[in-house]
């Protein structure tokens, strides 16, 4: 497999096992460039706006910040804080952590299969994620952080380690939602006298419905069901929510997003200002955006709009329409730009482009989507799109030649 990338390297972050060589000072990439070549699956864990964790099914690697030639990026793990650094483990851990989360500084921690938080920290020039006790009476599923500091976790509330996650008493989903980080770190055993903010998701269809996806940008939370309904909360203005704030349906809550009832969602993304859906018949759909910003991705709706509102209603939630409507297989966002993958192996972007995110070799904004050039497109399948903030990641399986 092979890992591209292009956008922001003021940190190196780019630079993934020597494929992309040093640079003093680091110089952006504007196209995309083979940045991790591995013979076994990579996977990108986090990224951030000046460090990138991936791995290799071996080792994993944090490039950017945090990475020394001592430690050479590699992470560790240590199932408790007492324990020393040489009773730490990478290849033994690493493996059961899921899901990863940080904010605009960098990595801050994860979640592991069995539900439990693993915080990051930096020590002694190794790079460690330490086994806590926080919500202990939570098998956490995923936890994410906005970019105005606010912390939202989700999962299903347990008495012990022992039941699985097909007991009966696992079926009470929590949404729990904290001021700051330091708040999170300072959580406890969730219950009726609990000083934190929780609320129970609305009951997705079908009885055996699950949450597979939280994402979250600069102030909105969105969730995805494993029945393709989609749920939004978080800051109501400049319609960031992509639905009709009511007072049964109030910003606060999660509540789904009514445009998409009845499409059938299988990823959404969400960064910056912006958020998207992707339906299993591979169309794209977009809401949000930045009122007063200068330049506009055209496919983002007009206008935000209240249920008691003088506005003239305007669809909150747009289908984009890329090449005259190709089918999108996957889509990524970053803090102002839009990254897609198509059926037919071609790749586009739009917005903003100072950093050389959008893979074209110029730094303007783009209003409409521009097709990203991939020099590689008769050996390599590409399979997946990431992006950080300012940073565009494209995933592919190189043909083996005969």
């Amino acid at each position: 497999m092979e890992l591209y990338g292009c956008g922001l390297n003021a940190h190196n972050q780019l630079k993934c096992a020597g494929a992309v060589a040093l640079s003093d000072p680091p110089k952006d990439l504007h196209k995309l460039q083979a940045i991790l070549k591995a013979r076994s699956e990579i996977r990108i864990r986090y990224i951030g706006w000046s460090a990138v964790i991936v791995d290799n099914s071996e080792n994993a690697i944090l490039c950017g910040d945090h990475f020394t030639k001592e430690n050479e990026g590699l992470i560790w793990c240590r199932f408790e804080p007492s324990n020393h650094l040489d009773q730490m483990h990478s290849s033994l851990v690493w493996p059961q952590l899921t899901t990863f989360f940080g904010d605009h500084n960098g990595p801050l921690g994860a979640v592991s299969v069995l539900g439990r938080i693993w915080t990051f920290s930096s020590e002694g020039g190794h790079c460690v994620f330490t086994g806590t006790q926080l919500l202990p009476n939570i098998r956490v599923k995923d936890v994410t952080i906005a970019g105005n500091g606010r912390v939202v976790a989700i999962g299903h509330l347990f008495q012990d380690d022992s039941q699985s996650e097909d007991d009966e008493s696992l079926k009470d989903l929590r949404v729990v939602d904290f001021s700051s980080f330091r708040e999170f770190l300072n959580s406890r055993t969730i219950d009726q006298g609990a000083p934190m903010s929780y609320v129970s998701l609305p009951q997705p269809r079908g009885s055996d419905a699950s949450i597979t996806t939280l994402v979250s940008n600069e102030t909105a939370f969105t969730v995805l069901t494993s029945s393709g309904e989609v749920y939004t909360w978080g800051d109501a203005r400049h319609n960031h929510l992509g639905r009709t704030i009511t007072s049964d349906t109030p910003a606060s809550k999660p509540c789904p997003v009514d445009f998409l009832g009845g499409i059938p969602i299988k990823k959404v993304a969400s960064g910056g200002w912006m958020s998207a859906a992707l339906s299993c018949d591979n169309d794209l759909y977009l809401w949000g955006g930045r009122p007063g910003e200068s330049h506009r991705i055209k496919d983002l709706p007009l206008q935000s709009r209240h249920a008691d509102g003088d506005e003239e209603e305007e669809p909150l939630v747009a289908l984009a329409n890329i090449d005259g409507g190709v089918d999108v297989t996957d889509v990524a966002i970053g803090s102002g730009h839009v990254l897609v993958l198509c059926a037919d192996g071609r790749l586009f972007a739009a917005g903003r482009g100072e950093n050389g995110q959008l893979g074209v070799g110029v730094k303007d904004f783009a209003e409409d989507w521009v097709q990203i050039p991939f020099g590689w497109s008769e050996s390599v399948k590409l399979l997946k799109v990431y992006c950080g903030p300012y940073n565009s990641f494209v995933l592919g399986r190189v043909s083996r030649q005969e």
